[in-house]
């Protein structure tokens, strides 16, 4: 997507306490906070699920800062 956010499908798998295994399309499995999953997410469905990087100018500038302490300045 334009904004960067990717998104993926999931088959929910299994819900165990507050873990859910999820599928993702192109095989393997991910384990997930349950209490995430939107209301009726149960197992046998399908979720969409996306993320997107969140990094803003102070959080740059506290990773330069760290990285410059530690002498790995680019």
């Amino acid at each position: 997507m334009r904004d960067g956010t990717k998104n993926g499908i999931f088959f929910i798998d299994a819900i165990e306490g507050n873990t859910a295994r999820l599928l993702p399309e192109r095989g393997g499995s991910v384990e997930f906070p349950a209490s995430l999953l939107p209301a009726g997410a149960r197992e046998g469905r399908r979720v969409e699920i996306s993320a997107k990087l969140l990094c803003d100018s102070g959080d740059r500038a506290e990773i330069d800062s760290l990285l410059g302490e530690l002498g790995d300045d680019p």
